[in-house]
């Protein structure tokens, strides 16, 4: 696995451990709705878009960056960054997609809905149209010039099951600031991303997919990031702290992470308002460290880092899990909802 090196990095080594002998309860999650009333009345639904977003790398930036190759970076402040590329095998990410979506399909039916199956989807006229649409995945975005963000530069890998569009969009994903109805960029898309997977007019061909099937669509999207910076003001992802702070840890992450509904040309959002922790893959401490800039080491200046492992093997049997509870919880709060 490549470790990117350097001062405020997490210095993760891949270590196996011995598999849990119970499934873990990660608890409840946080789940909000925004446009709860176009819930109303929903029975039949079908999932006409589902996507992971597996983060393989962050790297945060508050100084300056110099020397190294290309997996490698030097910074100071709190700064630094990981890449658990190699530890994510493309045939695992797409296996575990696609367990996710059909779970998903059985967690719709337990909670009471009338489920349209992938094939009866699959037949459709207007869900053939929406198809013709849809991006080619995986998907890889590497968003190296968003460090600033609050949660560093991300670089992520979109898995769709087959014949499943990845569908993203101000109608779909929570992008508000709250401020007079105004929307953000995804800080986890290039500009480029941005450009191509936020101009498709998806509620164009998701409405007669709505109308021919007398169904919901259900739009699933899972963010999967490996840590959370705090920042000393506001970003998209929360609200802001009194100081600069990394949090390590695999997580489902808030924003994102969420099930847009599509009801009669309306469309309502269920989404993870708080990060959704999975303890165990990641373990890392906080060290203190004088500061590479020699002057302000004289001075005193200290500097956090977090030395730390992850466990590919617990990544891949504790994340399936979360997720699976976390769609069971969107599941039931769709039909508490409805």
């Amino acid at each position: 696995m490549q470790v990117r090196k350097g001062v405020g990095v997490l210095a993760f080594l891949l270590v196996l451990f011995v598999p849990l002998a119970e499934a873990v309860d990660f608890g409840a999650p946080a789940i909000e709705v925004v446009d709860g009333a176009t819930l109303k009345g929903v029975k039949r639904v079908a999932v006409s878009s589902f996507t992971v977003q597996y983060v393989t790398s962050q790297v945060w930036d508050t100084s300056f960056t110099s020397g190294g190759k290309k997996g490698s970076l030097q910074t100071a402040g709190q700064g630094g960054g990981f890449d658990i590329a190699d530890a994510l095998d493309p045939a695992k990410m797409q296996s575990t997609t696609d367990k996710l979506y059909l779970e998903f399909l059985a967690d719709l039916k337990a909670a009471g809905f009338e489920v349209v199956s992938p094939e009866t989807l699959a037949a459709s006229k207007a869900y053939k149209d929406y198809l013709a649409n849809a991006p080619k995945t995986p998907r890889k975005e590497e968003a190296e010039s968003e460090k600033g963000n609050g949660a560093g530069a991300i670089t992520s890998i979109f898995y769709t099951p087959p014949g499943v569009p990845l569908v993203l969009g101000n109608k779909f994903d929570h992008l508000s600031t709250g401020t007079f109805g105004s929307n953000v960029k995804d800080p986890t898309l290039t500009f480029t991303g941005s450009l191509s997977l936020y101009t498709t007019n998806w509620p164009y061909y998701d409405k007669d997919v709505q109308k021919e099937l007398g169904a919901a669509t259900l739009h699933v999207r899972l963010y999967v990031p490996l840590a959370h910076v705090q920042v000393a003001s506001s970003s998209f992802w929360g609200s802001g702290y009194s100081r600069q702070g990394i949090e390590p840890g695999l997580r489902l992450g808030n924003r994102l992470t969420r099930v847009a509904v599509g009801h009669n040309g309306d469309y309502a959002k269920l989404f993870l308002s708080e990060p959704y922790l999975i303890p165990g893959p990641i373990e890392s401490t906080v060290e203190e460290v004088k500061h590479p800039n020699a002057m302000r080491a004289i001075l005193g200046e200290k500097i956090k880092i977090y030395p730390g492992t992850v466990s590919a093997e617990k990544y891949w049997q504790l994340f399936p899990d979360a997720a699976n509870q976390l769609l069971k919880a969107f599941a039931r709060k769709l039909k508490d909802a409805s």
